[in-house]
């Protein structure tokens, strides 16, 4: 299946979650961006402190697919980007999620928003 057409860093983001890189998942973030993920939750504040979240996210995984674009909408310095995700877990359950991401991007191309819509009673 071949990625949906979207902004370069918002395809840099998606294609690094897929490689279950928590420094290159976190690298196309402004330094100073803000990410709720997901959304109604507290912010991960700036690109360290995202990945410091997703290096402790992702070793709960033996396996995880990343978040695998289906749709993207651009419009403006924004893109809406539905997805698909899933992996196995460290004790052998098996996980598979939806949502929604909504990137803004700064006129360098980082991305400086994101706002992720989930149901995150996966993960409980």
């Amino acid at each position: 299946m071949s990625q949906p057409a979207m902004p370069e860093n918002a395809a840099r983001f998606f294609n690094a979650s897929q490689a279950a890189d928590a420094q290159a998942w976190a690298q196309p973030l402004a330094e100073d961006a803000i990410v709720y993920d997901p959304v109604g939750t507290p912010a991960v504040l700036g690109r360290t402190q995202m990945r410091e979240r997703l290096s402790g996210f992702l070793p709960m995984f033996t396996t995880f697919s990343g978040l695998t674009p289906t749709a993207a909408h651009t419009c403006g310095d924004s893109v809406a980007v539905t997805w698909q995700a899933g992996g196995l877990t460290t004790s052998g359950r098996a996980m598979n999620w939806s949502g929604i991401s909504v990137l803004r991007l700064g006129e360098d191309g980082l991305i400086t928003e994101v706002n992720n819509f989930f149901d995150a009673s996966i993960f409980a």
